[in-house]
């Protein structure tokens, strides 16, 4: 399960973005408008696998391919560095 929130700068993300969770995401997504988001804060993110990496390209994909990950702990930062997406990564 996953849980998304929006405060105007950043999309919070709490729990695990996994095949599991994906939909569920993205309808969430969907309702809270948050579609000029570039700047995710994964540091609740418990888990994140291929499906949830694919979940954050689609949402780069919506910038331009723009996106910045924030506070995103070793595995997540591991998991992204792993399919490529290490730019994204903050420091």
């Amino acid at each position: 399960m996953v849980k998304l929130e929006h405060d105007g700068k950043s999309l919070r993300l709490e729990g695990r973005l996994d095949i599991h969770s994906v939909k569920e995401a993205l309808s969430t997504f969907k309702g809270l408008g948050a579609r000029d988001c570039k700047r995710v804060d994964v540091k609740g993110l418990e888990l994140l696998d291929t499906a949830g990496v694919q979940w954050l390209y689609w949402l780069a994909q919506r910038h331009g391919g723009a996106l910045e990950v924030v506070h995103a702990s070793k595995a997540v930062k591991a998991t992204l560095k792993s399919a490529g997406f290490e730019p994204w990564v903050a420091s």
